[in-house]
C-alpha cells in the first residue's frame, strides 16, 4: 500500500507518532537505499527500555508491516493486479511495457490512493496534520534507533521528512499529472527503462479506464483490511 491507504485504514487512531510511524517505512529507503526498515529491527528496539513516545512510533512502523502483508496476501491484491495486466495488454498489445506485473502492482496502490483522496476531501488535511504537530527532530532520532545508529548516522533525515511535510504531494493526486510524475519516479528509482509509454495520452486513458472499474470495489477492500488487522495497535 501507498501512504494515503496506510493512514487511511487506521485513520480513527489520533495519535501523530503511530501516524508518522506507519509511513515511515516508505519513507526511509527513498532517503537512503541502504536503509531498509525490518520488523524484527523494530521488535528488537522495543525490548530495550523506551518512551512511551518510541511506543507510538514503533507501532507504528509495525502495523505497516502487518498491513502490508494482509493486503498483498488477499486475494483482491491479486484480482487487481490481473485486471490492469489485462488492460495494459489491451492497450499495448505490442509489449510496449516491461515487468507489466510489477508495474500493475505499483499503479494499483497508486491509483487506489488517487481513489482514497478524491472520495475524502479531508483525509490528507487530517494525515499531514499530524505531520505538522510532530517534532521532525525526535522523529529523526527514533528511527536511527530501529537501525541501532545514531542520528548522526541519518544526518539529512529531518530536512527530508521537513521536505515531505511542508510540500504535501499526495494532494497531487488529484491530477494524473502527479500521479504519473511518481510513477515514473519509482520506476526510475528500481531501474526500470523503457517508459516512453508514459508520456502519451493512452496511458492516461489506461489509468482512467481502471480508476473507473476500481472506485465501486474500494469499499469492500478498506473494510476487509479493517477487519483483519489487529484492532488495539496501540496497547
Amino acid at each position: 500500500m501507498n501512504f494515503v491507504a496506510h493512514y487511511y485504514i487506521d485513520s480513527h487512531l489520533d495519535n501523530g507518532l503511530f501516524v508518522v510511524g506507519v509511513s515511515t517505512p516508505d519513507l526511509v529507503p527513498v532517503f537512503h537505499p541502504k536503509y531498509r526498515l525490518r520488523s524484527r529491527l523494530v521488535k528488537n528496539a522495543l525490548t530495550s527500555p523506551h518512551s512511551e513516545k518510541f511506543s507510538f512510533f514503533a507501532k507504528g512502523v509495525l502495523r505497516h508491516f502487518e498491513a502490508d502483508e494482509i493486503f498483498h496476501s488477499a486475494p483482491f491484491f491479486h484480482f487487481e493486479n490481473k485486471q490492469l495486466i489485462e488492460l495494459i495488454g489491451e492497450y499495448y498489445p505490442d509489449g510496449e511495457v516491461k515487468r507489466a506485473f510489477f508495474v500493475a502492482h505499483i499503479l494499483f496502490e497508486l491509483v487506489l490512493d488517487r481513489v482514497l483522496v478524491l472520495n475524502d476531501p479531508l483525509v490528507l488535511d487530517a494525515y499531514y496534520k499530524h505531520w505538522e504537530n510532530e517534532d521532525l527532530e525526535e522523529v529523526t532520532q527514533m528511527t536511527a534507533r530501529l537501525f541501532g545508529e545514531s542520528a548522526n548516522g541519518f544526518e539529512g533525515y529531518q530536512g527530508y521528512l521537513n521536505r515531505f511535510a511542508s510540500r504535501k504531494y499526495l494532494y497531487g493526486f488529484r491530477e494524473w499529472d502527479e500521479l504519473i510524475y511518481v510513477f515514473r519516479r519509482i520506476m526510475e528509482r528500481v531501474g526500470i527503462d523503457g517508459l516512453g509509454y508514459i508520456a502519451g495520452s493512452r496511458f492516461r486513458d489506461l489509468l482512467s479506464a481502471y480508476e473507473s472499474l476500481l472506485i465501486p470495489r474500494v469499499p469492500a477492500y478498506i473494510k476487509e483490511m479493517r477487519d483483519k488487522l489487529s484492532h488495539s495497535p496501540l496497547s
